[in-house]
């Protein structure tokens, strides 16, 4: 026997989530339910409860129908399997495509439908969201009651498993949404409801039914999502759930194009990779773009199957055209950069360490053209041409943080810093760009 039964919509502890104009989304048949109920109501306003991958899909296209749509989030931020810096190019996409986007919600009541007045999502802070109808998007969970009641091991995360998709009972296989299988980045046991896994899970399941010596290694969780004009992916561990279970890692962001520069139509690709600090294998990467991204995240997950390191990325060789990438492609920028910082080449701090540099000395060695446009504060401007001829200005001893836009000049200052005998310097991961646009508005000024 094999266990398939899936996973169903999650539906938060609220006051009228039940109503008839609340919708999980999450098969065919919900959507036409839901498009059944728009044929007969006019629907204006949507509110969405959740910001995962059914959440942000359903946004897009509910606005491409001419509806008003908010986004109810309890987090901080959309997509919680990523880093808050990248999840906020999502933000900004989300907003400037006209939803209206709330984090930090705390939803206590949703209104049943009313035929002459406006219904309302309440929200903990008093305030009262329009919505003609509702969409929970907020997760799901495991549909284990079968396996409960049929005496079989369930965890918290799903149905345990061994690495053959036996449960407790030899007998009986249990595959998908359902299971709780091992993480192959992090050797926790957690539930992983992604299409792919669940359908490589089905195969292996028949072929050692079938007598087959076949083994389930594990997920590393690849996935991908478009948001409008963006697309989003990400695989292996975020920066955050790294830093929540004490791994002792690093990790680089470039900003390189999808294509080359020269060719017409390039577009920038935010890539953060993560590996481990002492050994350099790698153990997540996050990109965020509007082209090329998923084929980044392609070979990123390849490379941390095979257990390859930060460095190895240097040596990929991938196909190159103008058209389609760079001589030096963005997987291999980010190897660069990182086999620079576990060569101690180069340190680096991020952007979230900003606001521990008390004292530090900051040089923004862009050009006065860029700096008037916005910088750090307390930041002095060094254009790179200038900064040899300026350092004898400038204390050696005192901690140094240099910038540039993207970080490869703030490479080129760094050297320059530490062959004028600057000890104490460091280049800032990820350059301006990261900070203007990935949450850290607060740390800028134009004055």
């Amino acid at each position: 026997m094999n266990y398939v039964t899936g996973a169903a919509t999650t539906y938060p502890s609220i006051e009228g989530i039940r109503s008839e104009h609340v919708f999980p989304l999450r098969s065919i048949s919900d959507l036409e339910k839901l498009q059944q109920y728009r044929r007969n109501h006019e629907l204006k306003q949507v509110a969405i409860i959740g910001g995962g991958f059914i959440g942000l899909e359903a946004a897009e296209n509910l606005v491409r129908l001419g509806l008003h749509v908010t986004i109810l989030e309890f987090l901080p931020h959309v997509m919680p399997q990523i880093d808050s810096d990248m999840a906020e190019y999502l933000h900004t996409e989300l907003v400037r495509n006209g939803v209206k986007l709330m984090l930090n919600a705390r939803i206590v009541k949703v209104d049943q439908p009313k035929e002459s007045n406006q219904s309302f999502v309440h929200l903990q802070s008093g305030e009262r969201i329009p919505a003609d109808a509702v969409i929970i998007a907020a997760g799901i969970h495991g549909n284990t009651d079968l396996a409960k009641k049929a005496g079989l091991s369930v965890s918290r995360f799903g149905i345990d498993v061994q690495d053959t998709l036996q449960t407790s009972d030899p007998d009986i296989y249990a595959v998908g949404d359902v299971v709780a299988t091992t993480n192959l980045v992090s050797g926790q046991v957690r539930n992983l409801a992604l299409g792919g896994p669940a359908n490589r899970q089905g195969r292996l399941a028949a072929d050692h039914i079938c007598g087959r010596d076949v083994r389930y290694r594990g997920h590393i969780g690849t996935s991908v999502c478009k948001v409008f004009d963006l697309t989003i992916a990400s695989v292996g561990l975020s920066v955050a759930e790294l830093t929540r279970i004490g791994t002792k890692f690093e990790y680089v962001t470039v900003h390189p194009s999808d294509h080359a520069g020269y060719y017409p139509g390039a577009t920038p690709i935010t890539l953060k990779v993560a590996f481990d600090k002492a050994t350099g294998k790698l153990l997540g990467a996050q990109a965020v773009g509007k082209k090329g991204i998923d084929k980044r995240i392609d070979v990123l997950a390849t490379a941390i199957r095979a257990g390859m390191t930060i460095s190895d990325l240097q040596d990929l060789e991938l196909a190159y055209a103008p058209p389609y990438g760079s001589a030096k492609d963005p997987v291999n920028m980010a190897g660069f950069v990182g086999a620079n910082v576990i060569a101690e080449d180069v340190k680096i701090v991020h952007a979230s360490d900003l606001d521990g540099l008390a004292g530090c000395q900051i040089f923004d060695i862009r050009s006065p053209e860029e700096y008037a446009t916005g910088h750090i504060k307390n930041a002095i401007n060094i254009p790179l041409k200038d900064l040899r001829d300026r350092c004898k200005e400038f204390s050696k001893e005192n901690k140094t943080l240099v910038y540039c836009l993207v970080g490869y000049r703030g490479y080129l200052a760094y050297r320059v810093l530490k062959q004028n005998g600057f000890d104490n310097v460091f280049n800032l991961d990820g350059g301006y760009k990261i900070v203007s646009e990935g949450g850290f508005k607060h740390l800028t000024t134009s004055e």
